[in-house]
């Protein structure tokens, strides 16, 4: 899902541009209805809401791992709990 938000972010970007070279040329490919500006901000939005996905699937995965994986992260953690982990 995320990379939907993501790819729609760069082909605006490459529409944004494409467009901003236009301008400089004089002209525009969608007929000066949207500035370039407009389409660096929807690509940003659209980026921040792929990164909030990305983040939901990360978390939705430790949470199905239950952190199992991540001890050997915490060296803070007594020793007791390495070797005898929760069922």
């Amino acid at each position: 899902m995320a990379g939907i938000f993501f790819l729609g972010g760069f082909v605006l970007l490459a529409v944004m541009a494409v467009e901003e070279l236009a301008f400089w040329l004089g002209h525009s490919l969608l007929g000066y209805a949207y500035s370039p500006q407009t389409f660096l901000e929807v690509a940003t939005v659209l980026f921040v809401i792929g990164i909030a996905f990305l983040l939901r699937q990360i978390r939705d995965e430790l949470r199905r791992r239950n952190l199992r994986d991540l001890r050997h992260f915490h060296p803070e953690m007594p020793a007791e709990e390495h070797e005898n982990p929760p069922p």
